[in-house]
């Protein structure tokens, strides 16, 4: 986002844009697994997880319904993406979302 936009708009309605514009780009996606890495750790976050807004304000769908609601999400592998990955082709193959 630029500053001239910012500037032109406000910062509300430049949000709202930008919000809009991730939904145009997520609804191609069909499923999402959000993760967060750090300090070559990884966790996975659920929508009822701390970045649960980004599920509900962006119409997501969870790959995995298995990510905890806690606040702290869920310490994951390479492996357990990997797995995630297949199921959401899996479903993607047989018309599931």
């Amino acid at each position: 986002m630029t500053l001239a936009l910012l500037a032109a708009v406000g910062p509300l309605a430049a949000g709202e844009m930008a919000v809009e514009h991730a939904r145009g780009k997520i609804m191609l996606t069909g499923t999402v697994l959000l993760v967060m890495a750090n300090g070559g750790k990884l966790t996975a976050f659920g929508a009822g997880s701390r970045f649960g807004w980004i599920y509900g304000e962006l119409g997501l769908t969870p790959v995995v319904n298995s990510a905890t609601a806690s606040a702290h999400g869920e310490a994951v592998s390479f492996e357990y993406i990997l797995k995630s990955r297949r199921v959401h082709r899996s479903r993607h193959a047989c018309g599931v979302k």
